[in-house]
């Protein structure tokens, strides 16, 4: 069975500017802005492949940059796969989604950390929206009575 973890995050969009704030500012918060982090399953065994995506939902005006890390800590590589455009040629404004493959080569709890995601807009202005992280269970491809590799 198939599980899926989703996180949604359409109200977490945090100030990347705090000198801004700092200087009495309000800080820029793109209304209309939507995001969900996909990736299933999360119980692997060791090197398995696992699907991942950001979709992200933005208004005209409004770009989003999602992260492109190679590695995350716990030894999680990860591969940028591509970019699949759902809201047509130009994605903003509109649906798109940004897909990744990730591999975990140690056993036990593992979890990604924090993902965030750059949104730019207009006259320079810059957020960062948060979307949380995932958990896997990483089991070893060896069986449980194994002595020797």
């Amino acid at each position: 069975m198939i599980r899926r973890l989703v996180v949604l995050c359409a109200a977490c969009v945090f100030p990347s500017a705090a000198p801004a704030a700092e200087q009495g500012q309000v800080p820029w918060r793109p209304d209309g802005v939507r995001a969900v982090l996909r990736a299933a399953p999360t119980r692997v065994t060791v090197g398995d492949p696992i699907p991942c995506a950001i979709t992200i939902t933005v208004p005209a005006g409004v770009q989003a940059v999602p992260p492109t890390p190679r590695e995350l800590p716990g030894g999680i590589r990860v591969k940028f796969l591509g970019l699949d455009r759902t809201g047509g040629k130009n994605p903003p404004p509109g649906e798109f989604s940004y897909r990744y493959d990730l591999r975990i080569y140690e056993t036990g709890e593992k979890r990604i950390p924090s993902v965030p995601v750059l949104l730019q807009g207009v006259a320079g202005r810059s957020a960062t929206l948060d979307l949380g992280g995932l958990f896997f269970m990483v089991e070893s491809v060896l069986d449980k009575d194994a002595k020797n590799i």
